[in-house]
């Protein structure tokens, strides 16, 4: 099974394992993608004919301004990106203060950030491409990976395994 493929000057370069191995580009019928969701049955049909996953990774962004608390919670909890003396008493208290003001600032931009949205048409475009790039390694699917909002990465990589190796 197939993990990541990416476009390289016309050639598809499809990473399995540890090796790499070059495929030539070739025209391929258009396969629509699906964003990670929850699986029905129409997810469970199509599952069954992935066959290389992509990943779309980011930081993400509260979809509503609900989520705002917990996004800068997660945020300040990081000790990757800020790295804070007791952090596990000022994350809390730094995402508590924040709120309020980083929502009016959501509810400015139309009530959440539109990071998921982008992120999605991303992954349609990639996956239209590589369908008709690279169609020995046909169909792709993408998911998207956020660090800080649902879906989170460590949740997209079960659904991917799910997925790919079933």
């Amino acid at each position: 099974m197939l993990l990541f493929s990416c476009a390289i000057r016309g050639t598809c370069c499809s990473l399995v394992a540890k090796s790499t191995r070059c495929l030539s580009s070739a025209a391929a019928p258009q396969v629509s993608a699906n964003v990670h969701q929850k699986e029905n049955a129409e997810t469970l049909v199509e599952k069954k004919n992935v066959k290389t996953g992509i990943m779309l990774l980011n930081m993400g962004g509260p979809e509503t301004v609900a989520d705002v608390a917990d996004f800068l919670l997660r945020l300040f909890s990081d000790k990757d990106l800020i790295p804070l003396p007791f952090q596990s008493t000022l994350a809390p208290w730094i995402a508590r203060r924040r709120t309020p003001k980083i929502q009016n600032y959501y509810q400015a931009i139309g009530g959440g950030s539109p990071i998921k949205y982008w992120t999605e048409t991303q992954g349609e475009g990639l996956v239209q491409k590589l369908d008709g790039m690279c169609p020995e390694t046909a169909p792709h699917k993408f998911y998207i990976g956020f660090r800080y909002v649902n879906p989170l990465t460590e949740d997209t990589i079960e659904c991917m395994e799910s997925h790919l190796w079933d």
